[in-house]
């Protein structure tokens, strides 16, 4: 018993020391601080630094969906100032949500299949730090249609891309290299199968991505800003005959 009680009285002991080391530094530290603000003369020459503007970038988040409408692939799009060109970054569907209460959603699909888009761009948000400016959510078919003027697009894959559809598996990839049209490119970002990891889905959506990117390429169409057609109001009506 005197032993603990005797490493109680060293720890205290140490403790209140350390307290008064640093008590006893404030106002030196103080000191030494005040001479060297008024010694300095930094603050008599003005330098007059470069300033940089940061540019727009436009960010948008596209999901695309199985048939069941279950959220099988998620890339968040930044485009580039010009209009041309990019960043792309996927997310695994199932990246779990930080921070929600107890009962709620925690995987962003869920987060989709619980709540709908404005919640999953909600959260994304919340994770990624930033803003996104728009989502859209697609079926299969529906990605196709975005990315149709992309064309042809050849992407290699290390194994088969397996899409489970009413209980049965199609291929939608062979392994090795394939050549896609847009909506088969799509069918690949929806592929999903019952309880597949996302260790083995995350490489095929980031290969298509990397396979449309390079599909777009300098040059192709694509890269270059597309041309904005202004509202055009419908005509007056004729005027009523005499």
């Amino acid at each position: 018993m005197s032993f603990l009680r005797s490493r109680r009285r060293r720890a205290t002991a140490i403790a209140l020391g350390s307290g008064l080391v640093v008590a006893t530094l404030i106002p030196v530290s103080a000191v030494v601080a005040w001479r060297a603000v008024r010694d300095s003369r930094a603050a008599e020459a003005v330098v007059a630094l470069p300033t940089v503007s940061i540019p727009t970038t436009p960010t948008a988040i596209l999901a695309t969906t199985d048939d069941q409408n279950f959220l099988a692939s998620l890339s968040i799009l930044a485009i580039s100032p010009s209009g041309a060109g990019g960043t792309i970054v996927s997310l695994p569907v199932g990246l779990s949500v930080a921070g929600r209460e107890a009962g709620d959603p925690r995987r962003l699909a869920d987060v989709y299949g619980s709540d709908g888009p404005e919640a999953l761009k909600d959260a994304i948000e919340a994770m990624s730090s930033s803003q996104i400016d728009m989502i859209a959510v697609e079926s299969a078919a529906g990605t196709g249609d975005l990315i149709a003027r992309v064309g042809t697009i050849e992407a290699t894959f290390p194994n088969q891309v397996i899409d489970s559809e009413d209980e049965r598996d199609r291929v939608v990839a062979e392994a090795g290299v394939n050549t896609f049209t847009p909506i088969e490119a799509a069918r690949v970002l929806a592929a999903r199968v019952d309880d597949a990891s996302e260790a083995t889905r995350l490489p095929n959506v980031k290969i298509m991505w990397d396979a449309i990117a390079t599909a777009v390429g300098a040059g192709k169409i694509g890269t270059t800003p597309v041309p904005v057609i202004p509202d055009v109001a419908p005509e007056p009506p004729p005027p009523p005959l005499p």
